[in-house]
């Protein structure tokens, strides 16, 4: 029984964390206007969104799309195997 109860404390702790460090205010939404409540939240999934993106997701997508897309769509991505198919042999030389 306790355990639960320490582990339902630990997660409550966490959560109020992890609001705090999204800068949620929660007396601010309470007190004001839906409207406002809800652009507040509408700038707040923008500005996580714009935070994900540059920090997590831009590297990986620029460097895929620059090393495997982009020279597949140009045709230099098979360059290799097409000069191996000109001179006849596809095995490396021995």
């Amino acid at each position: 029984m306790m355990k639960g109860f320490i582990s339902l404390i630990a997660v409550f702790v966490i959560v109020i964390l992890l609001i705090s460090a999204l800068k949620i205010n929660l007396r601010g939404n309470v007190d004001s206007s839906s409207e406002s409540a809800l652009n507040s939240n509408i700038h707040i999934i923008i500005d996580t969104g714009i935070i994900i993106w540059t920090d997590y997701i831009r590297r990986p997508i620029v460097t895929v799309w620059s090393k495997y897309i982009l020279p597949f769509m140009k045709g230099e991505f098979l360059s290799g195997l097409k000069t191996k198919v000109q001179e006849g042999s596809t095995l490396p030389p021995e």
